[in-house]
């Protein structure tokens, strides 16, 4: 679905390059704590992260969204992740 102006790329989105109706190349948009691909980091987010750390919830087989909340690089979604998210979506902190 093509964007329009004010649209958001948010993580999971798909950039494809096209020449005419063929596609040469894609990739997948990953905006770091941007776990719902809204464009944005917010509570939200933070919440979703501290659920998934906490085993309550998942991310639905969504990698996207998986590789965006693991801040720091350690392969799985952990409490300090989500902190570190909430810390950037209230704005006393910066990834």
């Amino acid at each position: 679905v093509p964007l329009e102006d004010n649209d958001f790329v948010g993580t999971g989105c798909i950039i494809r390059l096209m020449d005419g109706e063929e596609i040469l190349d894609s990739l997948t948009v990953i905006i770091k704590g941007d776990v719902d691909g809204d464009g944005k980091v917010n509570i939200s987010d933070a919440r979703k992260v501290l659920r998934v750390a906490v085993n309550l919830e998942n991310f639905d087989g969504n990698p996207a969204a998986a590789y965006a909340a693991d801040i720091d690089g350690s392969g799985k979604s952990e409490i300090s992740d989500a902190r570190k998210i909430l810390r950037v979506a209230v704005g006393l902190q910066s990834f």
